[in-house]
């Protein structure tokens, strides 16, 4: 996706890893974007375009700065599902299940991936955010 680095072109703070789960690959992707609604537009465009370039399945987290309501959010939620919809399925020590309604940070995905819960780390770790935490599951091809 960008000069062999990891970065994508365009985008302020963009990485993307190439993972494995259960033997089948996954792209994450993690986005940091500025508060300027037509910067963060534009970084919307910018990872939209080289995320269809990619196929299969893939995870993006997103330090997006912005609600749902906004513009960039509703470009991604075009393509990509919030975990946080999802409902959760597990209990995690020092988390709590996200049921933030004025999100300002999502994992959003796409594929043959089942978002299985998305979670608040109590710690902040002295970031001005909480870390947030989602569970995945790789459905088998017949469920």
């Amino acid at each position: 996706m960008g000069d062999g680095d990891g970065r994508v072109p365009g985008f302020y703070g963009a990485l993307v890893w190439a993972v494995v789960v259960d033997g089948r690959p996954v792209l994450v992707a993690g986005d940091g974007e500025p508060g300027r609604t037509w910067l963060q537009n534009r970084q919307a465009e910018l990872l939209l375009a080289a995320l269809a370039q990619q196929e299969g399945s893939i995870i993006v987290g997103c330090d997006c700065n912005s609600k749902e309501s906004s513009s960039s959010y509703r470009m991604l939620a075009e393509t990509l599902a919030n975990a946080a919809h999802s409902r959760p399925t597990f209990s995690l020590p020092g988390a709590s299940p996200d049921r933030n309604v004025q999100h300002i940070d999502y994992i959003l995905y796409r594929g043959n991936l089942r978002a299985n819960g998305t979670y608040v780390i109590h710690s902040s770790g002295g970031s001005d955010h909480q870390p947030i935490v989602a569970i995945f599951s790789v459905p088998d091809a017949h469920d």
